[in-house]
């Protein structure tokens, strides 16, 4: 069998998949998912030469695979979806439409939040790209968070004035997954700019969820 048809790493899955984990795991993610049940020590195993053969593959091939994978029901073949983007996208930009493709399509916290990498690595330095802008905008809250999570790993470089931009138009949207980002960008970002977070709670009247989530560093240092 093709090692790059997705019913190859399939029928592994199949061949490795565990009744109670799956239940387990369905429950864990709001059972919005299905899932083999392949925990993910055993799924490195299981897809470590697959993912080390598709090196072979064009990034056209790379990308069309991603997608096969992303359509898939088991969550597991997501995962390996991101494996894959992680392992030869780690420092290349993919396409920012085919990154919104995948944060809207089988959206949840589990591959939303992964992809932050990717599209910090699209936007750096294009913050007037419409489609951050766009992203702001929408309705959908996975883009939402999108947009606030893409600086999480900047530190230094951060942008304060697209930040407190970005913060500013969602910090209203009353969402538990927009209110928590809100809260995990200021918390990652207090510990390049404390001062920045604490003014900014205070000015921009950042409350509940997102303050507490904000100043845990901060309040930890104080005792």
């Amino acid at each position: 069998m093709n090692k790059y048809n997705i019913n190859y790493i399939k029928l592994l899955f199949e061949e490795n998949a565990n009744a109670s984990d799956s239940v387990a795991m369905s429950k864990y993610m709001k059972n919005k998912f299905k899932f083999f049940g392949i925990k993910k020590p055993l799924r490195n195993v299981i897809t470590a030469d697959f993912i080390k053969k598709s090196s072979n593959l064009s990034e056209k091939e790379l990308i069309n695979l991603v997608w096969q994978l992303w359509n898939e029901d088991e969550r597991e073949m997501q995962y390996l979806a991101i494996d894959l983007i992680n392992r030869y996208f780690k420092r290349k930009i993919l396409d920012i439409k085919f990154l919104e493709k995948l944060i809207v399509n089988k959206s949840w916290w589990d591959s939303v939040d992964i992809l932050y990498k990717h599209t910090g690595l699209y936007f750096k330095n294009n913050y007037e790209d419409k489609t951050l802008w766009n992203w702001v905008e929408s309705d959908n809250i996975w883009l939402n968070r999108s947009a606030i999570l893409f600086q999480l790993n900047y530190k230094n470089e951060t942008n304060e004035e697209v930040l407190t931009k970005i913060i500013i138009s969602l910090k209203d949207k009353k969402d538990f997954f927009i209110q928590k980002a809100i809260g995990w960008i200021l918390r990652e970002y207090s510990k390049t700019n404390p001062n920045f977070v604490v003014n900014f709670i205070e000015e921009y009247n950042i409350t509940g969820l997102a303050k507490r989530e904000a100043l845990k560093i901060i309040n930890k240092e104080k005792y």
